[in-house]
């Protein structure tokens, strides 16, 4: 199958490298005008892009410098291709649609395209069809008042190409997220809401993806297809990146698999410009033979992954438990608290494949030189569970990303904590935890009073400060050593607890450096937001963006440099453990985390020296 959609597309390619398209007033595209333009080309660059099989190359080289040799002196591009006779008959500006769609398909095929320079010039031209500043993006690039529209579908191919350089933008967010919880996939530009459910999921990993899915398998034909080989091969692509594992992506691969013929024949995929007052739909059939390949090797991809997975590990196996049990907690409560606590439950053990914070106590009792009780850890296993829905909870009000009724269930949560520290632990150890306990909670004080004013950046001095907020996450080790007799004044307990306090604060620093844009636009001043602004006279963004790339991100490197070597020393005073090499790893995460981004920096800083106000 894959080897006939491959010879399919080797034989369909024109001279010139791209692919011809069909525009017919009807919608199944019995008849039609054979059209020339540059967005089919681009799509079905993007969809072969990751096939590596050797009799697709030529055609990808070939698609590759048709695209290029469509672009304006500006890295723009025209919906038809500048050589055919449509470009004059039926002129268009240039337009934001088929500009991302061709730069994220290049960017596929090779990212050394696009260098820095040229970067900051396509982002030059992106600013000047911003609605306000990061977006939402009209989609012409024209200054006619005719030619203003917003629209959904040419947001999300934006969005899809600045994720490639590391870019999200809050906006563009809000309005995807807003489009799929109000179901309203629409567009001017496509004839339904595949097409644009098929853009957004190649990048779109937010809180809606299951919606999103939700929305694609709504419109699933009882005989697993989509009603045609194109919009088929959308869903699956598309539900591949959002819920891989469904059983409704089977059923619709062996319908394609029956619909040979199917996979080569054009379908509506957008609305072609309207020509003499008539609605025209255009197709290719060649984009449905992409789409179709695409389709199949991501099917396949996961699928050979599937069948190459291990068994579960004891350790996955513990942490399934851990789940479970504590999701037994507040099996009785009422069901509006059962709700949020069961949500947020999934959210965090579900959508993560990241099982270090829960197993913590587990992976600490596995490195000392004398274990602890196997129950113990495990309740301590149970409280971080809880505690990190607890505190998921309180954040998401503090920082307006939720309402006061998730407060109980964060209570109730906090409650289920302290009563295994106070029940598991001996006498001497209760002060310690309402101590650190204390320290937490004075900290999400000092952050809601002094971290909140963009007029005012808060000093964190010392930085340490930082690590206050999630410094529960160190409670389980501690409980272990104490319950050893290393007492909370020993050499051996406040090593550990240094250990922790600076791994914490480094760890915090990386993610705030991450977040510092998106804390901004909140004025939720971090540690980096706060170096930032203290630097900076000129609050504009163009310039904040300029200064944290070339300074301030070089002084967070540093900080986060300087955290991970203390955290090291401190290891060396833990004599309670057999071996350092889990903590080790942990630091040398945060280690490369650093160089990629010192890397990033150096990638940025040229990409802002073609920008127009640099």
């Amino acid at each position: 199958m894959k080897n006939y959609l491959r010879t399919f597309l080797a034989k369909n390619q024109l001279p010139s490298g791209g692919y011809e398209s069909v525009s017919s007033i009807h919608k199944d595209i019995i008849q039609g005008k054979p059209r020339c333009t540059v967005f089919f080309p681009a799509l079905i660059l993007s969809a072969l892009a990751d096939d590596i099989h050797p009799n697709i190359e030529s055609v990808k080289q070939n698609l590759t410098s048709f695209l290029l040799k469509n672009r304006s002196r500006g890295w723009t591009w025209n919906y038809w291709d500048r050589e055919a006779t449509e470009y004059s008959e039926l002129p268009y500006p240039d337009d934001a649609d088929d500009t991302f769609c061709t730069l994220g398909a290049l960017y596929k095929m090779d990212p050394g395209l696009l260098d820095g320079k040229t970067l900051g010039t396509i982002v030059t031209a992106l600013t000047q069809i911003e609605s306000r500043e990061g977006g939402p993006y009209k989609t012409w690039y024209s200054k006619d008042a005719n030619w203003q529209d917003i629209d959904v579908a040419v947001n999300a191919n934006i969005a899809h190409f600045l994720s490639m350089q590391s870019i999200d933008l809050p906006n563009l967010n809000k309005l995807i997220e807003t489009s799929i919880t109000q179901a309203s996939l629409s567009s001017p530009y496509y004839p339904h809401n595949i097409p644009i459910a098929y853009f957004i999921a190649h990048w779109y990993r937010g809180p809606q993806s299951k919606k999103l899915a939700d929305i694609i398998l709504l419109s699933q034909k009882p005989n697993g297809s989509w009603g045609n080989a194109q919009d088929t091969a959308c869903a699956v692509s598309s539900l591949m990146r959002l819920q891989p594992g469904t059983k409704h992506i089977k059923q619709a691969i062996a319908w394609l698999h029956s619909h040979k013929k199917a996979c080569t024949k054009p379908y509506p995929f957008c609305l072609d410009p309207v020509d003499k007052g008539q609605k025209s739909y255009a197709g290719s059939g060649a984009l449905t033979a992409a789409l179709c390949l695409e389709a199949l090797n991501m099917y396949q991809l996961h699928d050979m992954k599937s069948t190459s997975t291990p068994q579960p590990t004891k350790t996955s196996q513990i942490y399934k438990s851990i789940v479970a049990s504590t999701k037994e907690l507040l099996a009785h409560e009422p069901p509006k608290i059962k709700r949020i606590f069961n949500q947020t439950l999934s959210q965090l053990t579900e959508e993560s494949s990241d099982t270090s914070i829960v197993l913590l106590p587990l992976m600490f009792n596995q490195s000392l030189k004398r274990t602890c009780n196997k129950a113990l850890v495990m309740h301590l296993c149970k409280a971080n569970l809880l505690g990190w829905i607890a505190y998921t909870l309180y954040d998401d009000v503090f920082d307006g990303d939720s309402t006061a009724e998730v407060i109980p269930v964060a209570n109730i949560c906090l409650r289920h904590v302290t009563q295994i520290y106070l029940t598991q632990t001996n006498q001497a150890f209760h002060q310690e935890f309402i101590r650190i306990m204390n320290i937490v909670d004075a900290a999400n004080m000092w952050e809601m009073t002094h971290c909140r004013n963009i007029q005012s950046s808060p000093k964190y001095d010392p930085v340490e400060l930082l690590a206050n907020k999630s410094l529960g996450h160190a409670l389980g080790p501690l409980t272990l050593i104490h319950s050893q007799g290393y007492s909370t004044d020993s050499r051996e307990y406040r090593a550990l607890l240094t250990f922790f306090i600076q791994y914490i604060t480094a760890r915090q620093l990386g993610d705030d450096a991450h977040d510092w844009e998106e804390d901004l636009q909140k004025e939720h001043i971090s540690p980096v937001v706060a170096m930032l602004l203290q630097s900076v006279h000129k609050k504009n963004s163009q310039e904040l963006r300029a200064h944290y790339w070339e300074k301030t991100i070089l002084d967070v490197c540093e900080q986060i440099e300087y955290h991970i070597n203390k955290a090291r020393e401190a290891l060396l005073d833990c004599t309670f453990l057999q071996s350092t090499e889990p903590f080790e790893q942990l630091l040398t995460k945060l280690t490369l985390m650093t160089q990629k981004t010192r890397k990033e920096r150096e990638k940025s800083v040229e990409f802002m020296k073609g920008l127009s106000f640099r």
